[in-house]
């Protein structure tokens, strides 16, 4: 690989992860579509190569949270619980549910928490009730269930879900997001690791610039307010969704045709 490209990559992996650790979001829907469109990788091998950024970078980012007291175990560990048993068998559902009500219910949920979020100025800032542990583990089922199918990091569903449905302030939100983020992607990263799929050449350069990205988005969001990052997260989950709708009319005419 050019010396060039490896710049670029880890410019790349340390923008791509700036915007990461202040909104909770793996990075997965950027990291793979530009390793596998833009630079050519196969499929298998951007997976895992994003898999090893999304890991890296959510794992360093959750563990300063951690320290700063952002981050609540008590929201994560319920939502990782869910998350955990629907992934597990997300697998054998590609084969059931069609990609289009899996595109319908994502587009949904996405622009209905858009809406609370942008359109009330209450929503995200604190103050709400919190959310009990059944609710926590049923935003990780929904999570689990639909982000794999869906091909995106769980992170743009859980953040916006918590800020939208429950008040959870933003700075909370995001920083509880990537603590159930980097967990998951420790099995997956390692199943790529095993089956080959890895291409250390790639990950390196992806990896350095994500390490000193999620540096630099936990100091950002020290320094952000929580309505800042409300608003972004609300815009993330409106684009998304828009998105969704996208490739849902996409999807359409493909099998129209």
């Amino acid at each position: 690989m050019e010396l060039v490209t490896m710049i670029l990559l880890g410019l790349f992996g340390l923008g791509v992860s700036i915007l990461s650790a202040v909104t909770g979001i793996g990075g997965g829907g950027f990291y793979t579509p530009v390793l596998h469109f833009v630079l050519g990788l196969e499929i298998r091998n951007a997976l895992a190569v994003s898999s090893a950024g999304i890991l890296v970078g959510s794992g360093l980012a959750s563990i300063v949270y951690l320290r700063r007291g952002v981050a609540r175990l008590g929201i994560a560990l319920p939502i990782l619980a869910g998350q955990l048993i629907t992934s597990a068998i997300s697998t054998y559902l590609t084969v059931i549910v069609p990609k289009t009500v899996i595109y319908i219910v994502l587009a949904s949920v996405l622009l209905y928490n858009a809406h609370r979020i942008l359109g009330d100025r209450k929503v995200g800032r604190g103050g709400s009730r919190e959310p009990s542990i059944a609710e926590l583990i049923l935003i990780g089922l929904v999570t689990g269930l639909i982000a794999p199918l869906a091909g995106i990091g769980g992170g743009i569903i859980i953040v916006p879900s918590l800020v939208a449905l429950y008040g959870v302030d933003s700075k909370v939100a995001t920083a509880s997001s990537l603590l159930v983020i980097a967990p998951s992607y420790i099995l997956v990263t390692s199943m790529h690791i095993w089956l080959g799929n890895m291409l250390p050449e790639y990950a390196a350069p992806l990896v350095a610039g994500i390490l000193i990205g999620s540096l630099i988005g936990t100091m950002v969001h020290k320094r952000s307010g929580s309505r800042e990052i409300r608003l972004l997260v609300g815009l993330i989950a409106l684009a998304f969704g828009i998105y969704t709708l996208y490739k849902l009319g996409e999807l359409l005419i493909l099998l129209n045709t």
